[in-house]
């Protein structure tokens, strides 16, 4: 096999995992993270000390600081698993077809998806075919979603820039097709949820005093932005958007968050710190 295929080193600009380093070393002991300088002797050490503190916060479980406040990972035993088969490959297969589609996901949630080559060629100019079906595909939308207050929106579009802490458009289970062009936005899909299917689901885990903070029929966009704020045993937990863009943009039901979570609280951790999860065996989801 050849060297490159076992080498405990991973750019991070291919894996997009963290942006405050170059390269992550895998050892034993857990994570390294190294800057790659023309000059090995420059270094920065305020960048230095950020890199040693994101390491121990993976390694050791201890808080981050960030601009937002503390921020503590969890790694938890619930499996991750997503809606991506069936119900974003059947709004590919349609869109490809009909040029657009939405599918509804149960109550409080649809995905659209929309396609820059299955739009219908008929005998109308094709400025009319494209605003007839985007009528149709608000129309839908509302209709699935009304009479929701809060409507929490992710697109598929960019999503490399704007939310590398989720899986790449290019590991989803679908055809290498379809992957490649959800990639280069010849395929596009938008994932909208109502704040209330997210309330009940955790709820129903046993959490009290949920609440979404964001202005009526808003959107999260921020990944810091805190999104729900909720009770579990008289500890009162934030929600940031993260999470939000982890279940619309990988079609993860709330309900699994909520089990995620409720396991997470039972570990040592620090009271003041916004909490994130960890899946266990995340690889599984993206076979």
């Amino acid at each position: 096999m050849p060297p490159c295929l076992v080498s405990p080193y991973v750019s991070i600009t291919v894996v997009n995992c963290m942006r405050v380093a170059d390269v992550t070393e895998f050892t034993e002991d857990g994570i390294l993270l190294h800057e790659v300088k023309k000059n090995p002797e420059r270094r920065d050490s305020k960048q230095q000390k950020r890199m040693e503190e994101v390491a121990r916060a993976v390694n050791e479980n201890v808080p981050l600081r960030t601009d937002a406040g503390l921020v503590q990972l969890w790694a938890v035993r619930t499996q991750l698993r997503t809606r991506i088969v069936p119900d974003l490959r059947s709004a590919v297969s349609a869109a490809e077809r009909e040029g657009a589609a939405v599918v509804r996901l149960g109550s409080g949630w649809v995905v659209h998806c929309a396609s820059a080559t299955g739009w219908p060629r008929d005998a109308r100019p094709e400025v009319e075919v494209v605003e007839d079906l985007m009528r149709r595909t608000r129309e839908s939308i509302e209709a699935s979603l009304h009479p929701a207050m809060h409507r929490l929106r992710m697109f598929s579009v960019d999503q490399a820039g704007r939310a590398g802490y989720c899986a790449p458009l290019t590991i989803y289970p679908l055809s290498p097709e379809e992957c490649a062009k959800l990639t280069c936005d010849y395929l596009i899909f938008q994932s909208v949820m109502s704040s209330e299917r997210i309330q009940a689901a955790f709820e129903l885990a046993g959490f009290t005093n949920v609440e979404c903070l964001l202005p009526n029929l808003s959107a999260a966009h921020e990944a810091d932005e805190r999104v729900f704020r909720m009770v579990l045993r008289d500890r009162l937990i934030h929600m940031r958007a993260t999470t939000v863009c982890q279940m619309l943009l990988e079609f993860v039901e709330p309900k699994l968050h909520a089990a995620a979570w409720k396991e997470a609280m039972s570990l040592p951790g620090e009271p003041d710190a916004d909490q994130s999860v960890s899946f266990s065996n995340e690889r599984a989801a993206w076979k």
